[in-house]
Parts: C-alpha cells; sequence; structure tokens
C-alpha cells in the first residue's frame, strides 16, 4: 500500500476523496483525542472535540492551504473546538478518571505507591487547569504532543518567540502551584493533619 504524506492526502480531500479522509483520521486520530483530553480532563468529551475537530476538517479542507502542514493546522482546529466546549461547558465540572489502580497480586506493584503516584498525576493535573487555556494549550502541545515551537506557532496562529514565551510562564506557574502544594502537606504533616 502506498503511503501518501499529509500534504498529498489534503490535496486529494480537496477533491473529494473520502479515502484520503479517512486516512487523516486514521493517521491523527489518536494524537487529537490524546491532546483533547489533556486539555478537557474527560475522556467523552475528548472524544466529542476530536471527532468534532474532524468534522470541521471535512467541512473546511477547501481552506487548507497548499503549501501548509497538516499538523499544526489539525491542532488549530482541536485548539478552538477545545476553547469552544470549555466557554460551552465552564460550570461542569471536568473530572480526570484516575481508576487505573492495579490488584498488588496482580502486578506485584504497592498499592501505596500507586496511590502516590495516581495523587502525584492528580495534582500536576489540578495545577495544569489553572493555566490560562493560551499557556495549557502551548505546554499540551510541547510536552505531551511534542510539537516543536514552530510547529505550536502554526498551529496556534503565534510567532515562536510567544511560542516561548507562553512555555516559560506556564512552567512557572507549575512550578508555584507545585511548590504550594508540597508546602501545604508538608504543613499539614507537621500539624498532624497528612492529606489521606
Amino acid at each position: 500500500m502506498v503511503q501518501h504524506t499529509d500534504e498529498q492526502l489534503m490535496l486529494r480531500l480537496k477533491g473529494g476523496d473520502r479515502q484520503a479522509f479517512d486516512a487523516i483520521v486514521q493517521r491523527y486520530r489518536d494524537r487529537m483525542v490524546s491532546y483533547a483530553f489533556r486539555m478537557v480532563g474527560n475522556a467523552e468529551l475528548a472524544q466529542d472535540v476530536a471527532q468534532e475537530t474532524f468534522v470541521r476538517v471535512f467541512k473546511s479542507a477547501s481552506t487548507f492551504r497548499d503549501d501548509g502542514r497538516l499538523a499544526p493546522w489539525l491542532y488549530r482546529i482541536a485548539s478552538n473546538v477545545c476553547l469552544s466546549e470549555r466557554t460551552k461547558r465552564a460550570k461542569e465540572a471536568l473530572n480526570v478518571d484516575y481508576e487505573t489502580l492495579e490488584d498488588t497480586h496482580d502486578s506485584g506493584v504497592l498499592v501505596d505507591e500507586q496511590v502516590m503516584a495516581a495523587m502525584s498525576t492528580q495534582r500536576l493535573g489540578r495545577a495544569i487547569d489553572q493555566l490560562s487555556p493560551q499557556h495549557k494549550a502551548a505546554l499540551t502541545m510541547h510536552v505531551y504532543q511534542g510539537l516543536t515551537y514552530v510547529e505550536i506557532g502554526e498551529a496556534l496562529g503565534i510567532p515562536t518567540g510567544t511560542v516561548k514565551s507562553r512555555l516559560f510562564y506556564a512552567i512557572r506557574k507549575l512550578r508555584n502551584v507545585m511548590d504550594m502544594t508540597l508546602q501545604e502537606k508538608d504543613d499539614n504533616r507537621g500539624n498532624g493533619n497528612e492529606e489521606i
């Protein structure tokens, strides 16, 4: 089977080729769901965001520039959908599912260690949720999706320098939030009120 580049697939899609669209979805579906999940914190909503992203790609394929790159364009669309969903559901609590603990007898891993890892992940998730949508998008694309500064800039429609600035401030904010969380935990231990 011939492996087409992203740009070749988009050109075929612009020409009305439904198989090209299916190939794009297959190639990028997991990445879009993962990105959406990190942005909205809810597995079902992430699936919806990814689906809406691909619907928009299909509907606006004719606007794709022939000299453009597909991945940044997809992330831009996904970012817009995420922001729309966050606005629509601003009052809903979006909970991350942390029920991934294994039985000690099966894995040999101590449950306490798993709980501590889940708590750390949960704290990090809460810290990331405190970031502005712009900082969260840049951080998620870079850390979790592996996009370069240039790709993030293309996806968000901002200069590379702005990407670097957003990442710098996002990381600084995360450090501050995590430091405060650790300080609170130490204070609770000292007062005999350790977190359970």
